[in-house]
């Protein structure tokens, strides 16, 4: 008889920084030995942040849409850069969230120009299964029951079906 997944949402203040992100890997980790389906969701103020990035943008605000930008960007890589140990996982990841904040901005200024739709290099962009993302223990994201290193609970809270 096979055991129902435990479920894990994790976002908003529970992620709110490093030390939030690390105490969501804890808990992550104390269930490892069972079947888990991690969800990790914006970390706290990003989603407001990112509406707030739209409608600087829309309103022709470009300076401030990338201030807010950089803003976030530095947010993300100080918190992957204090929680992951140098090398070459590290080094990916910092890639990627910068490649992903790039996008953004080109999302931004496609609003301020008045695109209705974004730029083609941002249409292309394949979308990414989750192990492919690159980051330490990657590997392990294929397996059933797929687990996310990064977050803090939201009140550690599970639910059982």
């Amino acid at each position: 008889s096979r055991r129902a997944p435990q479920v894990h949402k994790f976002g908003g203040a529970s992620l709110a920084d490093s030390a939030a992100v690390r105490h969501v890997a804890e808990i992550v980790r104390r269930h490892r030995s069972e079947p888990s389906v991690i969800v990790v969701s914006a970390m706290a103020g990003v989603t407001d942040a990112l509406l707030e990035v739209a409608r600087q943008a829309r309103s022709g605000e470009a300076r401030t849409a990338g201030s807010l930008i950089s803003q976030l960007r530095a947010r993300h890589l100080e918190v992957a850069h204090t929680l992951l140990d140098g090398g070459r996982g590290r080094a990916s990841l910092l890639a990627y969230i910068s490649e992903v904040f790039e996008e953004l901005a080109s999302l931004a200024q496609g609003l301020g120009e008045g695109l209705g739709r974004p730029p083609v290099a941002v249409q292309e962009r394949r979308r990414l299964r989750p192990e492919q993302l690159p980051h330490p223990g990657h590997e392990r994201l294929g397996q059933a029951g797929r687990r996310h290193r990064l977050s803090r609970c939201s009140g550690g809270r599970r639910r059982r079906r």
